[in-house]
């Protein structure tokens, strides 16, 4: 594994708190920029989580495209279960 490889693991992935507490805010224009930042941040460590689980880059794809649509819809406030468990029910709705 190189080491950009290792690095963009999402558990190789150091928090940036302040991001996500501006993800939060009641300020529409801080909320969009932190939430811009955290998807920039995660998204490839994101896909290819995906893609892993669903050995498919076009339901990774669509499956990513969902997620990033309820992030930035604040579907996620109170967290989710797990990335798996998010994944298995989108490979369902996918027919995967």
């Amino acid at each position: 594994m190189t080491p950009e490889e290792y690095s963009s693991r999402i558990s190789r992935i150091e928090t940036v708190w302040s991001l996500v507490r501006d993800a939060h805010q009641a300020e529409e224009v801080g909320v969009v920029q932190a939430q811009e930042a955290l998807l920039q941040r995660y998204s490839g460590a994101i896909f290819r989580y995906l893609l892993g689980v669903l050995r498919d880059s076009n339901a990774a794809d669509e499956v990513f495209q969902e997620f990033a649509l309820k992030f930035v819809r604040g579907a996620f406030r109170n967290g989710i279960r797990s990335g798996a468990d998010f994944a298995t029910s989108s490979r369902r709705r996918c027919g995967i």
